[in-house]
């Protein structure tokens, strides 16, 4: 949860007549702002739970009456909601890890380096909740951008932490967060139905083939038509900024850098794609 501005302004003056170390000061509204965030997606991982559980009860009741379709809708809204909740899963075990790796470096180390790999973490998973949950999104930029503030307030402009960091370190962690979310979901959440679990792998099949034709007329580095709109469909936040991007780039569009771009999947990008051509904005070519 990020802090309104007038309030962090004055947590920033409160902070800086008691202590000149701005490192210190940044390390102590971070660790507030993650246990914050942590309670957030707490909060979300119980109701996409109970979601999941509605979702599944009404999908088994479905199969009793022979109703395929129906079931259908059901197995691929699950499907969606366990990509959320391993998102979310992912999020409170790295803030975790991230916790008490800040609690340690505190003790024997410059605060430069484990405030970096904070930074470098949080952006990682602001890129991941970008496209389906924006507000978190919204809410981990406020902290990395105000943990800088604070980093620089009491010292020279260079003693940001906006430095390079370990990357290696983050892949690390976040790998390791996210085996533990699925080994955590395996365990925590009713197990989806012979029946249904079949309905689920068809619509993934029939997903990956789907990308797979697209990529038939997109490849890595792919050129795109802009068109004159027929329709004025609803476009999401995402395709927009694709929109934006094939302009930037002269109808040049690589899907590689867009995934790591927007934090998306080539699914999402394809689906996008679509959504503009079906609009009428571009011509896949």
């Amino acid at each position: 949860m990020s802090i309104p501005a007038g309030i962090f302004d004055s947590f920033a003056r409160l902070i800086r007549i008691t202590s000149r170390d701005s490192h210190k000061n940044a390390l102590i509204y971070l660790i507030s702002s993650i246990n914050e965030l942590r309670t957030r997606l707490e909060e979300i991982k119980r109701r996409l739970k109970e979601r999941d559980e509605e979702l599944l009860a009404n999908a088994v009741k479905a199969l009793s009456y022979s109703d395929r379709d129906r079931a259908s809708i059901y197995a691929a809204e699950i499907a969606e909601v366990r990509k959320l909740m391993k998102v979310v899963n992912v999020a409170l075990l790295a803030t975790e890890r991230l916790l008490e790796r800040l609690k340690t470096m505190d003790i024997v180390s410059d605060m430069r380096k484990p405030l970096s790999l904070a930074i470098g973490i949080l952006t990682e998973l602001r890129q991941r909740f970008s496209n389906t949950m924006p507000e978190l999104a919204l809410a981990v930029e406020t902290i990395v951008s105000n943990v800088n503030t604070l980093a620089s307030s009491t010292q020279a402009p260079e003693t940001s932490v906006n430095i390079a960091v370990n990357s290696k370190e983050i892949e690390e962690i976040i790998k390791e967060a996210e085996v533990k979310a699925e080994e955590n979901m395996k365990l925590s959440l009713q197990p989806i139905p012979t029946q249904l679990r079949s309905i689920i792998e068809t619509i993934n099949q029939n997903v990956a083939r789907y990308i797979d034709q697209e990529d038939k007329f997109i490849s890595s580095r792919s050129t795109v038509s802009l068109s004159t709109p027929t329709s004025y469909m609803k476009l999401s936040n995402l395709d927009i900024a694709i929109y934006q991007y094939i302009i930037k780039n002269n109808g040049v569009l690589d899907i590689n850098e867009c995934m790591k771009k927007f934090g998306v999947t080539r699914e999402d990008i394809m689906n996008s794609l679509k959504r503009l051509e079906q609009a009428g904005l571009i011509r896949i070519t």
